[in-house]
C-alpha cells in the first residue's frame, strides 16, 4: 500500500473488491483472453487495446383496450463484448494469429475475457475484424474481437406418467413386459400354406 497515491487509494476504497479467486488478475493488472476450460490464453498478443461490454434486458408489452398496454417478465438479454488486441511480427507470425482467432471465431468453445476488475466467465467469439491501418506499420495488424455471453443450463428429464399430464398421448411410455404371440387369422393362414 505504500507504493499507491491518493487516487488509488480513492480507487481501492470505492470499488468492489474482486473475489479471492481474481485476486491475482487484479494485482498484476492481467488483460487477456482465455481459453474457459483449460485457463491458458487463446492467443499470446503484444497489446490489449481496448474492451467494451454491453449489458441490456428486455420487457414483453401486449396491447390492450383503449391503447393501453401491459409490460411484464423482464428478461435480461445475454452480454455482448468487444476486445481489440494488437499483435506486431512477421507474415507468418501474424498469418498464425489470425488462424488461431478464426479457429476460435468458427467453433462453440467458451473463453473468459480476464481483465484487472473482473473476469467474465462463458462467452463465445462470434466475429472479428481485423486490418492495417493507413500510418501504421505494416507489421502490426489490430484485431476486434466479438463475443456474446453464453448461459449454461443444465437439462433434467423427469417421467411423466399419463395420470398427470392433459393428453394421454404426451406422456412417457411405459414398458408392459412381453406380449404372447397370437394366432394368426385363418385367412393369413391359408397364404402362408
Amino acid at each position: 500500500m505504500a507504493d499507491m497515491n491518493i487516487s488509488d487509494v480513492a480507487n481501492f476504497a470505492t470499488h468492489r473488491l474482486p473475489g479471492i479467486a481474481n485476486i491475482r488478475n487484479w494485482i498484476r493488472g492481467e488483460w487477456t483472453v482465455r481459453n474457459s476450460s483449460t485457463r491458458k490464453a487463446i492467443v499470446e498478443f503484444d497489446t490489449f487495446i481496448g474492451y467494451s461490454a454491453s449489458k441490456s434486458s428486455s420487457v414483453p408489452t401486449n396491447q390492450i383496450e383503449q391503447g393501453s398496454f401491459a409490460a411484464y417478465n423482464k428478461t435480461n438479454n445475454p452480454s455482448e463484448f468487444s476486445v481489440t488486441l494488437a499483435k506486431s511480427g512477421s507474415s507468418t507470425v501474424l498469418s498464425n494469429f489470425l488462424t488461431s482467432l478464426e479457429t476460435y471465431n468458427d467453433s462453440t468453445d467458451l473463453v473468459d475475457i480476464v481483465l484487472p476488475f473482473r473476469v467474465y466467465r462463458n462467452v463465445n467469439i462470434t466475429g472479428l475484424s481485423h486490418g492495417i491501418l493507413e500510418g501504421q506499420a505494416v507489421n502490426l495488424l489490430v484485431v476486434e474481437l466479438r463475443l456474446k455471453e453464453i448461459k449454461q443450463t443444465a437439462r433434467r428429464y423427469v417421467a411423466m406418467p399419463a395420470s398427470k399430464v392433459q393428453n394421454a398421448g404426451d406422456a412417457d411410455t411405459v414398458n408392459k413386459g412381453r406380449q404372447q404371440a397370437k394366432q394368426p387369422p385363418s385367412i393369413i393362414k391359408g397364404w402362408l400354406s
